[in-house]
């Protein structure tokens, strides 16, 4: 029971994590694509290309964080319903751990606290008690012969 209510409570965090990645990514993006403040204001303080700089390295930041928070996000959402919903322990398990050490290698330093929580998350699920496939010989009590 603690080892569903952990893996629940991780996967929640992890999947609420990389849903605020994915917010961050798509507001980053609008805003240095399309914000003109912004993109004078870079202009105005510093030469044009290290502004340019900035505004390619903030769009490309945005576009890896929007989409790794998508991706996984959904691909731990999926995992944690089939885990409730069906109680299958392999497979989410192994999709919290892709998506963990995806979201960690996307984006290293900012996606790391969501990896490391969707990486427990998998750990915890695949660490229970593995399912049989075939079910134990029954027990069979042989009766003494009495003299």
């Amino acid at each position: 029971m603690f080892r569903r209510i952990s893996v629940c409570a991780a996967g929640i965090i992890g999947i609420a994590l990389t849903v605020i990645q994915f917010i961050f990514g798509a507001c980053s993006y609008v805003a240095a694509h399309f914000d003109s403040g912004m993109i004078n204001g870079l202009r105005l303080n510093t030469d044009r290309i290290t502004s340019a700089g900035v505004l390619y390295s903030l769009e490309t930041f945005s576009v890896h964080a929007f989409f790794a928070g998508l991706l996984c996000s959904a691909i731990s959402a999926v995992a944690l319903s089939v885990f409730i919903k069906k109680g299958w322990e392999t497979i989410p398990g192994l999709c919290f751990l892709i998506a963990g050490s995806l979201n960690s290698l996307i984006l290293f330093g900012a996606g790391l606290p969501a990896g490391i929580f969707l990486v427990i998350a998998g750990i915890a699920v695949i660490s229970g008690k593995s399912n049989r496939i075939t079910p134990k010989p029954p027990i069979i009590q042989r009766k003494k012969m009495s003299d």
